[in-house]
C-alpha cells in the first residue's frame, strides 16, 4: 500500500473535511455559500470515491476499500429505482381509483367555490370562481379573468377591496401573449354567490418540505350537502439520474439559523393520476375533470373576449370606491357610540380621503381622542388602535376646520414619543403658528428624539415657517454635516432642505446639497424649482419617501 500523502484520495478527502468544516464557522460560511461550497463539496465526494475506484483497480490500495463506492453509488441507485418502482405502482393506483365526470358544470344554474380559484379561471371556461374569506362581510370574494384593458378602468378604493392583478401561464403561453401582444388581468372583489355551491376542498401536499416520497393532494367535490367524489393528484422530489451531492452549511432565513447538512439534487415530479378516458388536452386539472370544465385553448386565450358577466361586475365595481368610502365614514359615526367597536381594516387611511365629509365630524373626533386619552380609556376595545386612527383622520380636516381645534390638541402631541405615535397629527398642529416653535425647536435640539426621526419635528418647524437665530444656524450646521449615506439619514437632509427653503434660504440649501451623493436628485431640483417660484407653502413641508 502507498504512503497515503501520494494518494489522490487522500488529498481529496483532506479538502472535502477543510471545506465542510469552514463551511461550519457562519462568517466564513456565508462567503463559500455564494460560491457554491455546498456543491463543490458534493463533486470532491465523486472526487474521493472515483479515485479509491481507481487506485483499487491499479493495486495501490486494498481492494476492500471499494466497499465504499460501492456502498454509496449502490445504495443511491437502489434509491432512484425504489423511487420508479413507487411512482409506478402509485400511478396505476390512482388511475384506477381517480373519477373522471361526475357531473356537468353549468354556470348559469351553479357556483363553483375553492382555493386557488385563480388556477381554474384563467386557464378554463368558467366565467367565475370564488374563495372562500373570512375578511370580508360577505365571505367570499369572486375571481374573474380579464382583459387588461377593463382592469385599467377599474378604480382603487381605500379599503383594498377591490385587487387587479396580473395573470401568469408557462413559458409557451408567454411567448404567444408577447407575440401577440395581448395581455390578461386578474379581477377580484368581495361577493357573495347567488346560486347553488359546487364546493371543492383541497388538502395541502405540503410541497415545500422536499420530501423524496410520495405527498398527495386531494380534490373533494361537495353538492348541496353530498360528496360527489374525491381526485387525488401526487408529487414527489425525484433524485436525479446521475447523482449530484451536496454537503455543506447555508442561512435558514425562516429560524433564522445557521444549519449544517448533505442532501441530493432532486426535482418535483407530479406523478400520472389522470384515469384513462379522459381528453388531456380538454381537461387537465382534478376540477376541470370532475366537473366538465374544458381547458381553453392557446388562440381562445390570444383572441379572449370577457363573457357578459364580467361586463357587469365591472359596472359593479366602478362604485365600489364611492360604497367605501360611505361605509367608512359610518364606521366613524359608529366608534362615537359604541366602544366595543372593531376598527376596520386601513380605517385611518381611508378617512384622509375624505376630508370634506369629516368637517361636520370634526368636534366628535376631538372629544373622543380627548376621552381615549383620559381615565376611562380602559372602557373601550382598542383603544389605543382607534387613537391613531382618529389622529390620523384629523390630519386631513381642511385648514379653517383644523384650526379651531389645534390648541386642544396641542397638549397630546407634547407627550412622550406622540413624533412616533401620531407622527402626522404631531407635525399638523404645527400649524398654531410662533407659539409651538419652542416645543419643536426643544425636540429638534436635544437628544430626546433619535437622529433618524428628527425629520418629524423638523417638517412641523417647515410649518410654522419661522425660526430664531439659533434654531437656523443649528438646521444649517446640520444640513452641512448629515452623512446621507447611512440608512434613514436622507429623510433628515430632505426635511432640513425643503425647511431651509421655506425660511428663504434657497443659496445656502442650494449650495450645499449639491455636495452630497444623494438619491432623488430630481425631487430636490423640484423643490428648488418651487421655491424661486414662491409657490413652496406649509403644504409642501414634506419629504420624498415615508
Amino acid at each position: 500500500m502507498k504512503k497515503l500523502s501520494t494518494l489522490v484520495s487522500f488529498w481529496a478527502f483532506v479538502a472535502l473535511v477543510a471545506l465542510i468544516a469552514l463551511q461550519m464557522i457562519p462568517y466564513i460560511g456565508v462567503v463559500l455559500m455564494v460560491f457554491a461550497a455546498p456543491w463543490i463539496a458534493g463533486l470532491l465526494i465523486h472526487v474521493v470515491l472515483g479515485s479509491l475506484i481507481v487506485e483499487a483497480l491499479c493495486g495501490r490500495i486494498s481492494k476492500m476499500l471499494l466497499v465504499l463506492p460501492l456502498l454509496v453509488y449502490g445504495g443511491y441507485y437502489a434509491f432512484y429505482f425504489y423511487q420508479g418502482a413507487a411512482i409506478t405502482t402509485r400511478e396505476a393506483e390512482l388511475q384506477g381509483r381517480n373519477p373522471g365526470l361526475l357531473m356537468t358544470f353549468d354556470p348559469t344554474t351553479h357556483a363553483l367555490v375553492m382555493k386557488d380559484a385563480l388556477a381554474i379561471v384563467k386557464g378554463y371556461h368558467i366565467p367565475v370562481v370564488y374563495s372562500a374569506n373570512t375578511n370580508v362581510p360577505e365571505g367570499y370574494r369572486s375571481h374573474r379573468l380579464m382583459q387588461n384593458e377593463e382592469c385599467q378602468t377599474v378604480p382603487k378604493d381605500t379599503q383594498s377591496r377591490v385587487h387587479i392583478s396580473g395573470v401568469s401561464y408557462d413559458r409557451a403561453l408567454k411567448r404567444a401573449f408577447i407575440k401577440h401582444q395581448k395581455s390578461l388581468c386578474h379581477l377580484t372583489y368581495p361577493e357573495r354567490p347567488e346560486k347553488p355551491l359546487i364546493t371543492v376542498a383541497v388538502t395541502d401536499p405540503e410541497i415545500w418540505k422536499h420530501r423524496m416520497a410520495i405527498t398527495e393532494e386531494r380534490y373533494t367535490v361537495e353538492f348541496e350537502g353530498k360528496t360527489l367524489g374525491t381526485f387525488t393528484r401526487a408529487f414527489i422530489y425525484r433524485i436525479s439520474p446521475i447523482p449530484f451531492f451536496a454537503v455543506g452549511c447555508g442561512l435558514v432565513s425562516s429560524k433564522p439559523a445557521w444549519e449544517c447538512g448533505a442532501t441530493v439534487k432532486k426535482s418535483l415530479l407530479r406523478l400520472e393520476t389522470i384515469p384513462p378516458g379522459v381528453d388531456q388536452e380538454r381537461f387537465t386539472h382534478p376540477v376541470s375533470i370532475m366537473l366538465g370544465i374544458e381547458k381553453y385553448t392557446t388562440d381562445e386565450l390570444m383572441n379572449y373576449v370577457s363573457p357578459p358577466s364580467n361586463l357587469i361586475a365591472l359596472r359593479h365595481v366602478q362604485g365600489e370606491a364611492h360604497r367605501v368610502q360611505n361605509d367608512v365614514l359610518a364606521q366613524l359615526d359608529k366608534m362615537f357610540v359604541d366602544k366595543k367597536m372593531k376598527m376596520p381594516h386601513n380605517m385611518g387611511y381611508s378617512l384622509t380621503k375624505s376630508p370634506d365629509q369629516l368637517v361636520d365630524k370634526a368636534e366628535s373626533m376631538v372629544t373622543l381622542f380627548e376621552t381615549l386619552h383620559g381615565p376611562t380609556a380602559h372602557d373601550y376595545d382598542s383603544s389605543d388602535e382607534k387613537k391613531r386612527v382618529l389622529a390620523k383622520a384629523m390630519t386631513a380636516l381642511p385648514q379653517a376646520t383644523f384650526e379651531k381645534y389645534v390648541s386642544r390638541l396641542f397638549p397630546f402631541i407634547q407627550a412622550e414619543k406622540a413624533y412616533d405615535q401620531y407622527p402626522r397629527l404631531y407635525i399638523r398642529v404645527a400649524d398654531m403658528g410662533a407659539e409651538a416653535l419652542p416645543f419643536y425647536k426643544e425636540e429638534f435640539m436635544t437628544a430626546r428624539i433619535r437622529t433618524w426621526l428628527k425629520f418629524i419635528p423638523v417638517l412641523a418647524i417647515c410649518r410654522i415657517g419661522t425660526v430664531d437665530t439659533e434654531l437656523l444656524n443649528h438646521l444649517k450646521q446640520e444640513f452641512k454635516s448629515i452623512d446621507v449615506t447611512k440608512a434613514n439619514n436622507d429623510r433628515l437632509h430632505q426635511a432640513i432642505f425643503v425647511t431651509l427653503l421655506r425660511l428663504g434660504e434657497r443659496d445656502f440649501a442650494a449650495t450645499h446639497y449639491q455636495q452630497k451623493k444623494l438619491r432623488y436628485v430630481e425631487w430636490y431640483q423640484s423643490f428648488l424649482d418651487k421655491a424661486a417660484q414662491g409657490s413652496l407653502g406649509r403644504d409642501q413641508c414634506e419629504i420624498n419617501r415615508w
